[in-house]
């Protein structure tokens, strides 16, 4: 995704492109005039994130098609419609991703007893090709 806020606007690399309350994804390539957005199905995307009411920490990846929560301990409890929220990265200059953004729906939950870990995979709430504006948020 391409926005036209760029270097000259005050965006910076990582900081959270939103719509409403859902993170679209972060900056990942700047000009003076424009930004490229590595959206959060993006392969290359990757933060920590929550689930079940913001208490089940995991890591969030981009798949393509759909977003993964990995690495959740198999004791925690993650169910079939419950929203992936940001845990929040924001670095020294107060920029980032803020916590308590919404990411995505979990449609199915993949738990094997005999393993450490489950995962999960999701669906984002945003129809990335109807977007015609979105929000840089530039510092928190």
């Amino acid at each position: 995704l391409i926005i036209d806020k760029g270097a000259k606007d005050g965006v910076r690399r990582e900081m959270a492109v939103i719509f409403n309350n859902n993170l679209v994804g972060k900056i990942n390539g700047i000009s003076s005039s424009y930004s490229q957005v590595m959206l959060v199905v993006n392969e290359q995307f990757s933060i920590l994130g929550k689930s079940g009411g913001g208490s089940v920490p995991g890591v969030i990846k981009g798949q393509g098609e759909f977003i993964l929560f990995d690495k959740v301990a198999v004791n925690e409890n993650i169910t079939k419609g419950d929203a992936l929220l940001t845990k929040g990265a924001i670095n020294e200059q107060g920029y980032g991703i803020p916590p308590g953004l919404i990411i995505g729906k979990i449609l199915s939950v993949n738990k094997n007893e005999n393993l450490p870990f489950q995962t999960a995979e999701a669906k984002s709430m945003v129809q990335y090709p109807k977007l015609e504006t979105v929000f840089i948020v530039l510092g928190i």
